[in-house]
């Protein structure tokens, strides 16, 4: 999808003036010293003024309509299927991962993702072997992150 640098710089001019709006809402400490709201409003007004300078060029170089744009690739049902599974991967990773474990849950969502772009049988499942156990690895035994334990995790331990 292709927006329009006119649309990106309204929409920053937007959420800058937002965090220019809440910053000043902040509680001030009084006594000269700088008070909560000083650095996200320098945020504000750097956002406001990006939007401005990205709009503005826009508007010289002769910005049109349409302000977004679908591109070729949004026309091919397989590559609108992969977005669409990549949003569903996560709700089903938050509700089947506690009762799978994580190595389970990953294994059904790589292979799913691989195959639905085209990848073969085999290699897809075996990427997909090596990928769970690598975030396994890494999250719960290299840096300790708690992630759901299912059999497999069992085993491992």
């Amino acid at each position: 999808m292709r927006i329009s640098d006119l649309l990106s710089g309204a929409i920053f001019i937007a959420f800058g003036i937002t965090v220019l709006l809440q910053a000043n809402s902040l509680p001030s400490i009084g006594g000269g010293v700088l008070s909560a709201g000083f650095f996200p409003g320098l945020l504000g007004v750097g956002l406001a003024l990006g939007g401005v300078i990205v709009a503005g060029k826009a508007l010289v170089q002769g910005a049109t309509l349409p302000l977004v744009r679908a591109e070729p690739w949004m026309r091919d049902f397989r590559k609108l299927a992969v977005v669409a599974l990549i949003s569903i991967s996560i709700p089903f990773f938050a509700f089947a991962a506690p009762a799978m474990g994580t190595i389970a849950t990953s294994f059904i969502i790589l292979t799913v993702m691989m195959l639905a772009q085209g990848q073969k049988m085999v290699s897809s499942i075996v990427i997909a072997v090596i990928v769970s156990l690598a975030i396994h690895l890494l999250f719960s035994e290299g840096m300790g992150v708690p992630m759901p334990v299912g059999i497999i995790e069992g085993m491992l331990s």
